[in-house]
């Protein structure tokens, strides 16, 4: 997910970041969204088209993680 986001919307995280959020995975996809801001650096940000674009590849990760972990 997190290289998607780098190719796609130039969200590339520095590795600290990723490995931060490697560490303390969060299970909200709101909370997950808004932590890929911050740790980009741009803080909080709810009311921005970008966020949402970022929200849906962060929703479909977690789709997918679901779908993997329940079979």
């Amino acid at each position: 997910m997190l290289s998607k986001l780098c190719i796609k919307l130039g969200f590339c995280l520095p590795p600290v970041e990723i490995e931060r959020l490697a560490a303390s995975p969060l299970r909200d996809i709101d909370e997950f969204t808004q932590a890929i801001f911050v740790a980009e650096g741009f803080g909080v940000v709810r009311s921005d088209g970008l966020f949402d674009q970022v929200r849906e590849v962060v929703t479909q990760a977690f789709i997918d993680h679901q779908s993997r972990t329940t079979l």
